[in-house]
């Protein structure tokens, strides 16, 4: 059960709208998935906007409609997590990892899946530090501190299989 505690007084702000737009474009989603499996294709990642797949979408230039982002065949392709991934093109190599800026080799991507050791993927860089960490930290103000990301190798949404496919988490206990 959802317990609010305070209301917003935010005069800009439509739950209404943004929970219209969120549910409309997973329609969209699903039918495009459903278009992809009924034409014999496969689905291979899937995100709030993108699909990955061998399969055909019909494409529009109208809002809403499918685009193509990568004209190219993908020959290979890693999808590590959410966000994550990397595919080889007939032209090139595309890299999506939110939150990280470095370029990885895509043969990192093929032994962090096969081996379950996602170590490789860490960034460290020098950054200057809020206020409030300045505090926390017991720091002066506008000093320099050394930040890092790493990826963490957590399947909090679906199950990885033996065979390197996924299912989904299923939750057999009530939690309430």
């Amino acid at each position: 059960m959802l317990i609010v505690d305070e209301t917003s007084t935010s005069k800009y702000s439509s739950v209404h709208i943004a929970a219209f737009v969120t549910a409309y474009a997973r329609i969209k989603l699903f039918e495009g998935m459903e278009e992809v499996i009924k034409n014999g294709g496969e689905i291979f990642y899937c995100d709030t906007d993108c699909l990955v797949t061998n399969g055909y979408l019909p494409l529009g230039k109208n809002l809403g409609d499918w685009d193509l982002e990568n004209d190219s065949l993908i020959k290979e392709g890693v999808f590590l997590f959410p966000k994550f991934y990397s595919y080889i093109t007939e032209k090139d190599t595309v890299q999506k990892h939110k939150g990280f800026s470095q370029f990885y080799d895509f043969e990192k991507y093929k032994n962090a899946l096969l081996s379950n050791n996602f170590s490789e993927f860490s960034e460290t860089w020098d950054s200057i530090a809020s206020v409030l960490e300045c505090n926390k930290r017991h720091l002066p103000h506008l000093s320099v501190i050394e930040k890092s990301r790493s990826v963490k190798g957590v399947f909090s949404k679906r199950i990885l299989e033996d065979n390197y496919t996924t299912s989904p988490l299923y939750i057999s206990e009530s939690i309430y």
